[in-house]
This record gives C-alpha cells, structure tokens and sequence, in this order.
C-alpha cells in the first residue's frame, strides 16, 4: 500500500513539474468577425473556422487529425488557425516545450466562427534567441578592397584585422 501511495505522489509531482504548456481557456468570440475578413476556404470550398492561439512564443506545429490546418498565420502575440468546421482536436507540439496530444476543444469548431484559444508556456526568452533583427551579416572578401552591393546598394565593409 505504501509504494501504491508513493507511486501516486510521484505520478502527481512529474506530471506537475513536466507541464511546459497548457490551454487555459477556449471559447467562441461571436463578436470576433475575422473569420470573414476574408473569409479562408477548406479543400471543400466552406468557410474555416479561426481559431486564434493567444501566445508569444515562437516554434508550434497544429494537428486537428484528418481534416488538417487550412493556414497559419504568425500575428504579433497571437497564432492565427483557419481549420475546417467540424474539428473537436488539436494536438499541439514544440521543439522545447513538448506537445500537447489531441486537446479536446470540448464543442465542434463552426464554419466562419473565430475562436480564442489561450495557450500558457514556460517562458523560454533565455532559452529562444529570435536573431531574425540581427543587422551583422559577416563576410570574408577577398580582394580586400571590393565592392560589396547588396539589394542594389553599395555597402561600407568594415574590415577587421
């Protein structure tokens, strides 16, 4: 009985400590209209539905099973889901942070309803460098005193000994 008891709290504790991600909440916005706007088509010619990922982290891949993501689109703070109606599932993965397996949504997604899906990590901003604003680009040009023109423009190098 004892080991019973144990096996328990440590089943508990791991699951607890492992959590890099869960979703708080889910709820259709009837206000919302940018399901409309314009409207995305699944591979039957139906409006999606929209399913908008409250969320600054970077790196997730969707699954809703057979009937597969539409598009995604990267928005600043959120993540942006056009899905078929009909979907009841989402699996969410990330390379850090793990995966989420067939979350149950708990209603079946509408066609051209938006849907808000808030999604809380571990924050990785020490882990994740996003060096996509880096302004360094490092080049090793020989002879010493070319022309370097990027995009149509003569640029300075600055050469390091």
């Amino acid at each position: 009985m004892r080991f019973l008891y144990f096996g328990i709290l440590f089943f508990f504790f791991t699951n607890c400590i492992s959590q890099e991600m869960e979703i708080s909440d889910f709820y259709c916005d009837y206000k919302d209209i940018s399901a409309n706007n314009p409207p995305i088509k699944d591979q039957n010619g139906d409006i999606c539905a929209l399913i908008k990922i409250e969320n600054t982290q970077k790196g997730f891949t969707f699954d809703v099973g057979l009937l597969g993501v539409v598009k995604t689109e990267y928005r600043t703070g959120e993540i942006w889901l056009y899905v078929p109606h009909g979907v009841k599932r989402i699996t969410i993965s990330h390379p850090t942070l793990g995966m989420l397996r067939d979350y149950d949504l708990g209603l079946s997604v509408k066609s051209a309803a938006t849907y808000i899906l808030k999604l809380k990590t571990k924050n990785l901003d020490n882990q994740i460098k996003d060096y996509s604003k880096s302004k360094t680009l490092e080049l090793n040009i020989f002879p010493k005193d070319a022309k370097v023109i990027i995009n149509g423009v003569i640029e300075n190098i600055i050469s390091v000994p």
